[in-house]
């Protein structure tokens, strides 16, 4: 079932129903979990839980740290997202935290899944997520919409691995600083 494949620029809400996980860390983790499962996604059978998925992602990134996104490594994206991972850091702990300067730090910070002490994922982990576990992401925003009208979504990015893979829908919202799971009605039976 191709279903939305690929997806549209835009989408409207109600075709969707949306999985509003705690914000707490977790959520592009426990979205696209929830996701996986609502869609019956076999490929993330080795990834049940958020912490399971958050995992493997880092394991992969170790694995694949030469991989190439566009102009940079993974791991050179993993190094340019180190300011805002150590900004969330201190919001989170007020003692002294390490410094990230390898790739090495940047996995065990982000290997953490305790809840509301652990930090986000965003565009990096998206396209980990993806590629090790076999599926298309894409990525809507209800922010950038000139009408200011929140029905309708707008496609953010959308990270395509195989066409013949799973796409899993996630919104990203709350001036994007969190994620939810948008599962179409259709396979929501």
């Amino acid at each position: 079932d191709k279903g939305m494949y690929p997806p549209p620029d835009t989408v409207h809400r109600e075709n969707f129903f949306c999985y509003d996980p705690p914000a707490d860390g977790n959520c592009l983790f426990k979205s696209c979990c929830y996701s996986a499962d609502k869609q019956n996604i076999a490929s993330f059978k080795d990834y049940p839980t958020e912490g399971a998925l958050r995992n493997g992602s880092m394991e992969y990134l170790l694995m694949n740290r030469k991989k190439r996104e566009g102009d940079f490594t993974w791991e050179e994206l993993a190094i340019l997202q180190k300011s805002d991972v150590a900004r969330q850091l201190d919001h989170i702990s007020p003692a002294p935290n390490k410094e990230i300067t390898t790739l090495e730090d940047y996995v065990q910070v982000m290997r953490v899944d305790t809840p509301n002490l652990c930090c986000w994922g965003d565009n990096l982990e998206t396209r980990l997520i993806a590629n090790m576990a076999s599926v298309n992401i894409a990525v809507y925003s209800d922010s950038d919409n000139e009408e200011g009208n929140c029905s309708v979504l707008s496609l953010r990015d959308f990270i395509e691995v195989d066409a013949s893979f799973p796409t899993i829908f996630l919104l990203y919202t709350n001036m994007c600083t969190h994620y939810k799971a948008m599962i179409p009605n259709q396979k929501m039976s």
